[in-house]
C-alpha cells in the first residue's frame, strides 16, 4: 500500500531481489531489477552437490525450474536488470534480454577495512551468515574433510568462525578440537586480527562472494574453491589461491600457514585488486547512468 501511494509522484522504482519484483511488475513508470544472483543457478548447484539429504535435493531440483523459468519472465517487464556476476547473466539469459542486463558486482568498503597482514601462523578463519545453506555446507566440509588433513601437518592449526550462527550448528562445530565459534560479533577487524588464513570452501551457490573481498581488504590470504571465484576477476596465484580438493585445499593452508612471505605477496596484490576492481565509488557509477538513461527526464535533458 506505502508503494502504490509514493508510485505516481515518481518517474521510476528500483526493486531489490526477485522477491520484490511482482509488488512493481505493473507499475507503469521505468523499472529496476537489482537481482544481485541467480538464484535458480544456486538452486540447481544444491540438486547436483551430492547431498545426504535426498529430499533436499529433489526439492531443490524441483523448485529450480519454476524459479528458473520466472526468473526468466519477470524480467520482461523491466527497463533494467542488473546482476553482480557475468555466469549468473549467462546463465539466466544466454540469448534473450542480454542488452537490459546490467553487470555491476559487488563492492566492499576497502577504506573502512585497514590492511594489517600480522599473521599468528595457526589461525584459519571462515566469515559469513552461518545460517545461510550454502555456509552451513561448506563449514562441514571444511571441518570433516579438510581441517583434519591441515592438523595432520600443522596441529597448532586452529578453524576459526565468525557471523551468525544457530545454535545446533555452533555446538556441532566445537565439537571438533581447534574449532572456535564466535557468532555474531559488532567488530570484525578486532575478531580476525592476526588470522593467516581466509577460506571461503563454497560447494555451491551463485553471485560474489562478500568474504571473499573482506579478507582480501583486511589483509588476510584467501584459498577458495571455483565456485567461489566466480564473479571475480581475481588471479590465481597471485592475488588468491584456488583449490579443487581436499589435498589441495590442505596443501594451499599449509603453505601459507608456514610461508609468511608468500602470504604478504598475496596480500599486497589482493589489497590491490580490491582498490581497482571493487570500490563503491567505481561500481556505482555505471549503474547510476544506467538508472538515469532510463528516466524520461534525463532523456529530454
Amino acid at each position: 500500500m506505502r508503494f502504490r501511494a509514493l508510485a505516481p509522484a515518481h518517474e521510476g522504482v528500483f526493486a531489490h531481489l526477485i522477491r520484490m519484483a511482482p509488488y512493481v511488475a505493473g507499475y507503469h513508470g521505468v523499472k529496476i531489477l537489482e537481482m544481485t544472483d541467480a538464484i535458480s543457478l544456486a538452486y540447481l548447484r544444491t540438486r547436483d552437490a551430492g547431498l545426504k539429504n535426498r529430499f533436499r535435493s529433489i526439492l531443490y531440483g524441483l523448485e529450480m525450474k519454476r524459479l528458473l523459468n520466472y526468473e526468466r519472465s519477470i524480467v520482461e517487464q523491466f527497463d533494467l536488470v542488473t546482476l553482480v556476476s557475468p555466469v549468473d547473466r549467462d546463465f539466466l539469459f544466454p540469448i534473450v534480454h542480454r542488452g537490459k542486463v546490467l553487470i555491476c558486482t559487488n563492492g566492499v568498503d576497502w577504506k573502512s577495512l585497514p590492511f594489517e597482514y600480522s599473521p599468528d601462523g595457526k589461525t584459519i578463519i571462515f566469515i559469513g551468515n552461518n545460517t545461510a545453506y550454502h555456509n552451513i555446507d561448506a563449514l562441514i566440509y571444511f571441518v570433516e574433510l579438510i581441517f583434519p588433513i591441515v592438523r595432520t601437518r600443522c596441529q597448532d592449526a586452529i578453524f576459526k568462525v565468525v557471523g551468525r550462527i544457530d545454535d545446533r550448528l555452533k555446538k556441532k562445530l566445537q565439537s571438533y578440537k581447534n574449532v572456535l565459534v564466535t557468532g555474531a560479533i559488532a567488530d570484525i577487524k578486532t575478531c580476525v586480527r592476526n588470522a593467516s588464513v581466509g577460506v571461503c570452501p563454497t560447494r555451491f551457490g551463485a553471485g560474489v562472494q562478500n568474504k571473499l573481498l573482506e579478507y582480501m581488504s583486511l589483509g588476510i590470504p584467501s584459498v577458495t574453491s571455483l565456485i567461489g571465484l566466480e564473479g571475480l576477476k581475481a588471479e590465481p596465484g597471485k592475488d588468491i589461491l584456488v583449490a579443487n580438493s581436499p589435498e589441495e585445499w590442505a596443501n594451499h593452508i599449509c603453505l601459507l600457514l608456514e610461508n609468511p612471505e608468500i602470504g604478504k605477496k598475496i596480500t599486497a596484490n589482493a589489497r590491490t585488486y580490491v582498490e581497482h576492481e571493487h570500490s563503491w565509488e567505481l561500481l556505482l557509477e555505471p549503474l547510476r547512468t544506467a538508472i538515469f538513461d532510463n528516466l524520461p527526464s534525463a532523456k529530454n535533458c
